[in-house]
């Protein structure tokens, strides 16, 4: 698990504190500059690394090829639909907090 996957919702300052830390050497942009230009930041061009596993949790889930289907051809339109229902480990159940972050 996550560190921000274990934090209770309620707990929204602690959670954006954990989201938003940096590390001491990397300088951050000011997003307030006027003149800030993201487009033009080296950072941009490089791809994001994903530590997560994300396709085995919607692949558990038996989400991957559903939600790979409706993302290439828009159908079945009933998937929309049945998402929230599905991102649920049960019917009473909370918001399975993993597969909504894989997703």
């Amino acid at each position: 698990r996550r560190v921000h996957g274990v934090i209770p919702p309620s707990c929204i300052q602690l959670r954006n504190i954990i989201l938003s830390a940096s590390p001491r050497h990397m300088r951050l942009p000011d997003p307030f500059m006027p003149s800030l230009k993201v487009d033009m930041l080296p950072e941009i061009h490089q791809a994001p690394r994903l530590l997560s596993h994300f396709k085995a949790v919607l692949t558990a889930a038996d989400l991957g090829g559903d939600l790979d289907s409706y993302l290439h051809t828009r159908a079945p339109a009933a998937f929309v639909q049945t998402l929230v229902a599905r991102l649920h480990s049960g019917p009473d159940a909370a918001l399975d907090v993993s597969l909504l972050n894989a997703l």
